[in-house]
C-alpha cells in the first residue's frame, strides 16, 4: 500500500481531499469509495465508512442503491411467480393484505432469496452471486450483500435507548451473543426498554440492522407466544434449539405473524370476558321535594357535582349530574380492591363509584360494573330509604358490544380504567402531571410489599431474596417497566421505575 504524503491520495497520488485514519493520510473520493471495507480496514468511527457507527446517513444511501439491485437479481432467477409465493411465505401475513403491507414484505423475500433458498447445488442466491463476482454491484453494495445474505429473522429485545437513531439490544434466540448495538430510527424512536420485535436482522461489523418487516410482540402475549415457538405439537415435553427456530421463522415468517394477531385476539376476548364492563343504571322516583334529596346529597362527602358533564337532549329538564366518588362511606367499596387500587391519602387521588343524575322528579344512577352497581344501591337504600322508590334497571354488556365490533374500539367507549382514573381532566397540565407521578409512585411502594400470583403470591421484595423466584420477578419486572415507559413516552410523563429495580436490588435491570 503506497501511503499518503502530504495532500496525495495514498493509493492513485492524485489529489487527496479527505482524511484517511486507515492510510494514516490523505485520500480521494474516488478511492475511498472503491477500496474502503475491502482493500482498506476502516476503524468504525470513520464518518466516510458506511459500515461503521458515525455514518448512518450514508448507509441509508447506499441501501437505497442495493434494494432495487437485489431485488432484480433474486427476481432474475428465481422467476417472478416464485417470488410472489416467497413474499406470501415470508411476509407479515399469509392472509389478504394492502399494498403497503405487500412492499414490506418484498425486502423480506428478498434476504430468503439470497440467504435461506438453496438450488439443486445447495446454494444460495447470495453465494452464487459471489462466485459470478457481484455482477452489477459497486465495491458499498457488495459488501453490504456480502453481510445481507447472513440475514435471519429472530426476536430482538431493546435493552436501553441509546440516542434517537441506537438501541442496545439482546438477540432472545441467541441469549449468549449479549448485548448488541441495532442501528435504525423507527425502532429507536417507538422503542421503550424491553420492547420485543420479530423481524430479519442483518449483523455488520460494528453494528446490526433490522432488515425487512416484522412486527412488536406486545408484553402481555409474550410468554405464551414464545412457548409456541419452542414447542411442536408432535413433541411438547422438548423445546427446539433456538437455531432450529430460527430456521423455522424464516421458512413461516408469515405463519409467525399471523399466529402474533391470533394470539392478540384470543387474549383481548379472554380479558373482556374477564372484566366487570357492564354499563348498569337504576332509575329512582322521588317520593319528596326535590330539595329534601338535595340536601342529603350535599351533605355526603362522596358526591360532588360534575360541571364538565353536558346534559343530553333526553335529560329532564333542570337535570344536574354528580359524580359520585369512593369518598365516606362510599369508600368501603374499596375494600373489595387490591391494595395498588385503594386510595389511602387525598394526594393519591379519589376513585369513582359511579354517577347520579338529579331532576325534579327523581334520579338515575350510573356505574361501569355490576359489583359497583349493587355496591350503590345499597348506599341509596342507606342514604334515602322511603324518599325514593326504585322504578327501573338496566344494564348493557360493553365487552359483548366490542366483540361484536371485530376487534375494533370505537373511540368513545368506555375503557377499563375508566371508573379509577383521575376525577379531574379540568386540573392544570402540570398539577396533574404531578398527581399522576404521585399516584403511580404510591402504586408503585405499596407494590413492592403486596402478593403477586406471577412470583406465587411472593411480595416483589421476597422474590427478590429467593434465587429461584427471582428470574420470574425479573420478568415482571420487565412487564411493568415497559407499560410504564409506554406511558411516560406516550404522555410525555417524566417517571420510571429505577427507583423500584434499585430498592428491590434487581442489578440484571440496571
Amino acid at each position: 500500500m503506497i501511503m499518503a504524503k502530504n495532500n496525495t491520495c495514498g493509493i492513485c497520488n492524485r489529489k487527496g481531499k479527505r482524511a484517511c485514519p486507515a492510510l494514516e493520510g490523505m485520500i480521494c473520493p474516488a478511492c475511498c469509495g472503491a477500496s474502503r471495507g475491502s482493500k482498506l480496514e476502516c476503524p468504525p468511527e470513520c464518518e466516510h465508512f458506511p459500515f461503521g457507527t458515525e455514518a448512518y446517513d450514508l448507509w441509508l444511501r447506499i441501501d437505497g442503491t442495493w434494494f432495487p439491485k437485489a431485488v432484480e437479481y433474486v427476481v432474475k432467477h428465481v422467476g417472478e411467480p416464485r417470488f410472489r409465493e416467497i413474499i406470501e411465505k415470508v411476509g407479515t401475513s399469509t392472509r389478504p393484505k394492502r399494498d403497503d403491507e405487500i412492499e414490506a414484505g418484498i425486502l423480506n423475500a428478498v434476504h430468503y432469496g439470497l440467504s435461506v433458498e438453496t438450488d439443486d447445488e445447495g446454494r444460495t442466491l447470495g453465494e452464487r452471486w459471489e462466485a459470478e463476482g457481484w455482477t452489477g454491484l459497486n465495491n458499498d453494495e457488495r459488501l453490504m450483500t456480502l453481510h445481507r445474505r447472513h440475514t435471519r429473522p429472530t426476536i430482538i429485545e431493546v435493552q436501553e435507548i441509546l440516542s434517537e437513531r441506537a438501541s442496545e439490544c439482546t438477540d432472545l434466540l441467541d441469549p449468549a451473543r449479549g448485548k448488541f448495538l441495532v442501528f435504525d430510527r423507527a425502532t429507536a424512536q417507538r422503542s421503550v426498554r424491553f420492547s420485543r420485535y420479530l423481524l430479519w436482522l442483518t449483523d455488520y461489523p460494528h453494528f446490526s440492522r433490522t432488515a425487512g418487516s416484522g412486527m412488536e410482540i406486545p408484553s402481555h402475549l409474550y410468554e405464551e407466544y414464545f412457548e409456541e415457538l419452542l414447542f411442536d405439537d408432535a413433541n411438547e415435553d422438548a423445546p427446539k434449539a433456538f437455531q432450529v427456530v430460527k430456521r423455522d421463522l424464516a421458512e413461516r415468517f408469515a405463519e409467525y405473524c399471523d399466529l402474533q394477531v391470533d394470539f392478540a385476539h384470543d387474549y383481548r376476548e379472554r380479558a373482556l370476558r374477564s372484566m366487570d364492563l357492564k354499563s348498569c343504571r337504576a332509575s329512582y322516583e322521588l317520593l319528596v321535594p326535590r330539595a329534601t334529596i338535595e340536601a342529603i346529597i350535599n351533605n355526603k362527602p362522596d358526591f360532588e357535582v360534575n360541571e364538565g358533564r353536558e346534559l343530553e337532549p333526553a335529560d329532564p329538564p333542570g337535570s344536574v349530574y354528580f359524580e359520585w366518588l369512593r369518598r365516606g362511606e362510599a369508600k368501603q367499596f374499596e375494600d373489595s380492591m387490591p391494595a395498588a387500587f385503594q386510595h389511602d391519602n387525598p394526594q393519591d387521588g379519589v376513585g369513582i363509584l359511579g354517577a347520579l343524575r338529579l331532576h325534579d322528579d327523581g334520579f338515575l344512577v350510573e356505574t361501569l360494573g355490576e359489583k359497583k352497581f349493587e355496591f350503590a344501591k345499597a348506599l341509596v337504600t342507606r342514604y334515602f330509604g322511603s324518599h325514593v322508590k326504585l322504578t327501573g334497571e338496566e344494564s348493557t354488556d360493553l365487552a359483548e358490544q366490542l366483540l361484536d365490533r371485530d376487534g375494533t374500539e370505537s373511540e368513545d367507549a368506555p375503557s377499563a380504567s375508566t371508573p379509577d382514573g383521575p376525577p379531574h381532566p379540568e386540573l392544570p397540565h402540570d398539577d396533574m402531571q404531578e398527581l399522576m407521578k404521585q399516584v403511580l409512585r404510591n402504586h408503585y411502594q405499596k407494590f413492592m410489599d403486596e402478593p403477586v400470583p406471577m412470583i406465587d403470591n411472593l411480595t416483589p421484595r421476597q422474590a427478590a431474596a429467593d434465587p429461584e423466584m427471582r428470574p420470574r420477578l425479573i420478568e415482571l419486572m420487565k412487564l411493568h417497566i415497559h407499560g410504564v415507559e409506554e406511558r411516560a413516552r406516550d404522555e410525555n410523563l417524566a417517571f420510571d421505575l429505577d427507583w423500584v429495580v434499585k430498592e428491590l436490588g434487581l442489578t440484571e435491570l440496571q
